[in-house]
Formats: structure tokens, C-alpha cells, sequence
């Protein structure tokens, strides 16, 4: 039974942080809002990838609240980008990170 509890404490650990879910979000909604069959090559998302990685980066230095997590979560499609920036917790400290208009 102790290994279980240790066993479930490890998997739970090795979820992906806030940063890492939040950017991938975004990266998800920028590099892949064309029509299908537009996904970027396999060069391209090496690139993509990259960029990513560095992103997550600058996200775990400034840090990231709960509530601007949830607000770029929220996001469905490219369009909402507009929309993030009105959420309370995006405009009163705006991630670095977050290219949005």
C-alpha cells in the first residue's frame, strides 16, 4: 500500500506545470489556425518547438497566476487573442510572453 500512495504522489508530480499547459496553448492556437492540412513540417515544428521550450522559460521567470492561467485557457480559437487581454488578471500584469494586440 506505501508504494501506491509513492506511486500516485510521483505520477501527480510529473503533470505539466501552468506555464507549460498555458504556452502550449497558445503555440496550439498561433501555428496551428490555418485550414487543415496546413499543420507546420516537421523543420517548422522543430522550430516551433524551440521557441516553445524558450517561452515556458520566460513564463516559469515571471511566473503565472491561477487566474491568467485560466484566462489564456479559456482561449478556443486565434480570434479570442483579442479577447485575453481584457481578462482582469491579463491586464493588470500582462505576461511578457503573451504577444497578444
Amino acid at each position: 500500500m506505501r508504494h501506491l500512495a509513492l506511486l500516485v504522489l510521483v505520477v501527480a508530480g510529473c503533470g505539466k506545470s501552468d506555464c507549460q499547459r498555458a504556452v502550449h496553448h497558445v503555440t496550439e492556437l498561433t501555428t496551428h489556425a490555418g485550414p487543415k492540412g496546413s499543420e507546420p513540417k516537421a523543420d517548422e515544428q522543430a522550430v516551433i518547438d524551440r521557441i516553445e521550450q524558450v517561452t515556458i522559460a520566460a513564463c516559469e521567470r515571471e511566473g503565472l497566476s491561477a487566474e491568467q492561467r485560466d484566462c489564456i485557457l479559456a482561449m478556443k480559437t486565434f480570434g479570442d487573442m483579442d479577447a485575453v487581454t481584457k481578462c482582469p488578471a491579463i491586464a493588470a500584469k500582462r505576461p511578457t510572453w503573451l504577444i497578444a494586440p
